[in-house]
């Protein structure tokens, strides 16, 4: 657990090239942030500091944590004292790390929780389903979107691609301000996943 100067952050890999980095002090007092490029963190100087590392390729900042996309195969032993110093330096700043205008228009929870669920059972279920998956919207909290992967999706284990690189990335193109999406699956529990690997299910 590094820390700079009065600031300690916590790691916790999500996935292989997924790491969230949560500060004991606040990073953002508002809404969560997705900034997908380096050209979208012209609203955020928290996320231009970060996407300055040469691997990094998406972020999502929140309160008290930054999650931090890189290309795979990126070590992270390697980035994590340089993500850590950024962090540092942001919160001895005191500035705000994201634009108080950047969530205008964003959609209520409502309206979010609406769009996901007409996504999921329109588009994203039906593929899946030949998997003998299926993925249901749990809660929407401000901006951010809790899912939970069910049937051959629950311990499966290329669960995290699908989320990331099917799911993930549908929800944003048509909500683009949508926050944090979130895996609320508990994966170990999964008893027939369509490639066995993480629950105890043989398929």
């Amino acid at each position: 657990m590094p820390s700079t100067n009065d600031i300690a952050i916590q790691m916790q890999l999500l996935y292989p090239w997924v790491c969230k980095f949560t500060s004991d002090k606040t990073l953002h007092d508002g809404f969560a942030a997705y900034f997908g490029s380096r050209e979208q963190s012209k609203d955020s100087p928290l996320a231009e500091a970060l996407f300055t590392i040469e691997y990094v390729t998406e972020l999502v900042i929140a309160r008290h944590n930054v999650t931090v996309s890189v290309v795979p195969g990126s070590e992270w032993n390697l980035l994590l004292e340089t993500i850590a110093r950024i962090l540092g330096k942001h919160v001895e700043s005191g500035k705000s790390a994201v634009r108080t205008d950047f969530h205008k228009g964003l959609p209520s929870h409502q309206e979010i929780m609406a769009v996901v669920t007409d996504l999921l059972e329109t588009e994203i279920n039906p593929y899946i389903a030949g998997h003998g998956g299926y993925i249901r919207v749990v809660d929407v909290q401000e901006n951010n979107v809790y899912l939970q992967m069910e049937g051959g999706c629950q311990g499966c284990a290329s669960y995290a691609f699908t989320l990331k690189f099917g799911v993930e990335r549908a929800i944003r193109s048509i909500l683009p301000l949508v926050g944090e999406i979130l895996d609320e699956t508990d994966h170990k529990a999964g008893v027939n996943p369509y490639y066995p690997g993480i629950g105890q299910g043989k398929g």
